[in-house]
This record gives structure tokens, C-alpha cells and sequence, in this order.
């Protein structure tokens, strides 16, 4: 079990590794095997040119089976009667409001690099259309994958148009498989393991609803404590070692902080983050262990432990989800409660913090994230909000 748990940590990197293994053959062998009409080996300058155009196509061919892939949730999802609500490529996202205007809108997650949100379809006897929706991202890029490798062979083409098709066959062949396959990765589960819970749980079936429900009331701008408190109970039955049940439990601890109730928000961080029976995603954890401190610097001020935040794991975390609401609020808690000298710092946080606020796809979750500020320095935040 750990070997396996290792290769699922190091899968990404070997993705990594046998595309570009496999795009080093294809240049390699353009330069060192010429076609039969070439006089001679490629110049040095050739060569260069060769090894830029293959790395411009490999990052446009991550940025269309990244698109291809949340296409297939979006047109899977909609085929068995899901409603849009947001589609996410890289930290770009269209979104479609309660008006059902459209707008541009930014939002990163880090181990991801997209995302399609749908409002789900009514529950029926306690269950929903959602494995054709998990899996239609991965489907799509095999299908596409598998497209391209005919077309490879069938056309015979050559030069960028060959080394295109290569890389499309390529990529999408590994990614496809790699999100089939179950896997719970470091801060996130792939749709492979997701589906294979889905299976086997009718309360993970509930879950998801419930998180994909939550999702569309918050893009509609409902605040977490004003949604029905029984959304954010996994049942009493539930598994809570399943990622998508025990998240429920991480949405339970959001609504106590929006709603102030402090001390239950440090009791359920204390109930996911150190209970046997509970798993949650390193993506949570990380998360949960940010809002520990924030609680810790709100209920003792400057004599608060900061130490997390010279731990290498949490800096690295914060440094990529740096433009993420809650982050941003304890960074700042933390910078304010150092003193004077840490003015500089707060003030860059509360900067952060609107430039993020003014394209963010959640204007109740910004709201919530301001009144949580407030509390630690009041009058930094209301005359951010005046201004």
C-alpha cells in the first residue's frame, strides 16, 4: 500500500517524463534520420528551431487536452441533465451567473488546471446521473487521442502538422489514462478514484450533490450560513476515510467560520484533521491547518505561535494558492499582529486581497472573507472597503 500510495505521488512527474521522452524521440529522430529527399543532417540552427517549435506545440497541446478534458465534463454533464454554471482553464473562468449573464471571472487551485463546475440535476431515490460526468473529461481525451493517432497514420503528414499529431496522441493517451485509473494523489483525487467511490457509496452520490448544490448556491451569491444545515451533515453512516464524503465535513467547518461560530470551527478542524477514521485531501488539510491558525491568532493575538508559517510544506502551499481568499485572510491576520514593522506586509496582504475580491467567482465567499478580516484589524479593512 505505501509503494502504491509513492507511485501515485510521483505519477505526475512520470506523466511529465514520458511526454517529453517520447517528444525527444520525435526531434531526435527529425534531426539525426532526415527523410529521403534531405541531403544531409539538419544545421545547429535548424536543430534549435526544431526544439522550439516542439516545445511551443507541447504547451499548446497541455493547454487544448486541458480544455478537451473539461469540454467532457461539460458536454457529459449536459447530456444527462446538468445545468452551466462555470468552466475553468487554467486561472481563467467563464461563469454564469443567477441572471444567466455571462463573465470573466479568475480563480486558481492548486492541482488542477481546469475546472467545469454544472448545478446538478434533482436527486431520485436518493441518487443522480454522475459517472458519465466524472469520467467524461478522461473519455474525451482518449477519444480525441486515439483520433489523432489515425489521422497520424491514415494522412502520413509531416514536418509541425506530424510532430502536432504526435504530441496530441501522446498526451492524451497518458492524461486520459492517468485520471482512469483510480488514484488519490497528494492534494487531490483523480476522476477514476472519485468514480470508483461513487460506485460503491450512495452517500458519496449525496455528497457530491450536495458539494455540486453548494457550488451553484454560492455562484448565486448565497452565504454558506444561510444554506440549510442539514447540507452540511455527511450522515451517520458515512465513510468518512471517502475524500468526497469527508469534504463534506470541510464545508461544515467553512459555514462555522462564515457564520462566526468559532469554537465549533476549531472542533471540527480538530475532528477531520485528527480523527483516524477521517481522511481528507492534502488540498483540505492544508487549508483547515491555515484556518487553526487564523482562530489561534484571532483568540491570542500577537502572542499566537506563527511558527506554521516558516513550516517549508505551508509556504510552498501559500505561495501557490497566494490569490485564495482564506489564504490571503490569515496572512494578513498574521502580518497584522506582528506589529509596526509588519505594516508594509499586512497592507500588500489587503492589496492581494481586493485584486483578488474584484474577479473572484464568489462574491459571498469574499463577503464572508472580509468579515473574518475585520475582525483582526478593523479599520484597515473598512477603509479598504470605503475607498
Amino acid at each position: 500500500m505505501k509503494t502504491l500510495k509513492k507511485l501515485a505521488k510521483l505519477l505526475p512527474l512520470i506523466l511529465v517524463f514520458a511526454v517529453s521522452l517520447a517528444a525527444g524521440i520525435f526531434i531526435g529522430r527529425a534531426i539525426y534520420f532526415p527523410s529521403a529527399d534531405s541531403a544531409a543532417a539538419k544545421s545547429f540552427a535548424e536543430v534549435l528551431f526544431d526544439i522550439a517549435v516542439g516545445i511551443v506545440l507541447f504547451v499548446i497541446v497541455l493547454f487544448i487536452h486541458i480544455i478537451l478534458h473539461e469540454g467532457g465534463h461539460l458536454v457529459f454533464g449536459l447530456a444527462t441533465g446538468y445545468r452551466f454554471l462555470s468552466f475553468r482553464v487554467g486561472s481563467i473562468v467563464l461563469q454564469r451567473g443567477k441572471d444567466g449573464k455571462y463573465s470573466i471571472k479568475r480563480f486558481t487551485l492548486t492541482g488542477t488546471g481546469g475546472q467545469c463546475l454544472l448545478s446538478p440535476p434533482d436527486m431520485v431515490n436518493g441518487t443522480f446521473p454522475c459517472i458519465l460526468y466524472n469520467l467524461g473529461g478522461s473519455l474525451v481525451n482518449i477519444i480525441v487521442a486515439a483520433l489523432c493517432l489515425v489521422l497520424r497514420i491514415v494522412c502520413s503528414p509531416s514536418g509541425i502538422a506530424d510532430m502536432f499529431l504526435f504530441y496530441m496522441f501522446v498526451y492524451g493517451f497518458l492524461t486520459g489514462l492517468l485520471n482512469l485509473i483510480p488514484l488519490k494523489l497528494d492534494m487531490v483525487a483523480n476522476d477514476g478514484y472519485n468514480t470508483l467511490m461513487l460506485i460503491r457509496d450512495a452517500n458519496a452520490r449525496r455528497a457530491l450533490w450536495l458539494q455540486l448544490k453548494i457550488n451553484e448556491q454560492q455562484t448565486h451569491g448565497r452565504r454558506l450560513k444561510d444554506m440549510p444545515a442539514e447540507w452540511f451533515e455527511p450522515g451517520g453512516d458515512a465513510d468518512m476515510k471517502n475524500p468526497i464524503i469527508s469534504a463534506i465535513g470541510v464545508f461544515a467547518e467553512n459555514r462555522y467560520m462564515d457564520a462566526h461560530d468559532f469554537a465549533a470551527a476549531r472542533e471540527q478542524i480538530n475532528y477531520l484533521t485528527k480523527t483516524p477514521s477521517v481522511r481528507i485531501t492534502g488540498l483540505y488539510r492544508e487549508l483547515l491547518k491555515l484556518d487553526e491558525l487564523f482562530l489561534d491568532i484571532l483568540e491570542k493575538g500577537g502572542d499566537a505561535d506563527l511558527s506554521l508559517l516558516s513550516d517549508k510544506q505551508t509556504k510552498r502551499f501559500m505561495q501557490q494558492m497566494k490569490y485564495f481568499p482564506s489564504v490571503i485572510r490569515t496572512e494578513y491576520a498574521a502580518a497584522a499582529v506582528k506589529g509596526d514593522e509588519a505594516a508594509v506586509s499586512a497592507h500588500a496582504c489587503l492589496e492581494r486581497f481586493e485584486k483578488c475580491a474584484a474577479s473572484y467567482p464568489s462574491e459571498a465567499d469574499i463577503a464572508s472573507e472580509r468579515e473574518l478580516m475585520a475582525l483582526i484589524r478593523p479599520d484597515d479593512t473598512n477603509d479598504r472597503q470605503e475607498g
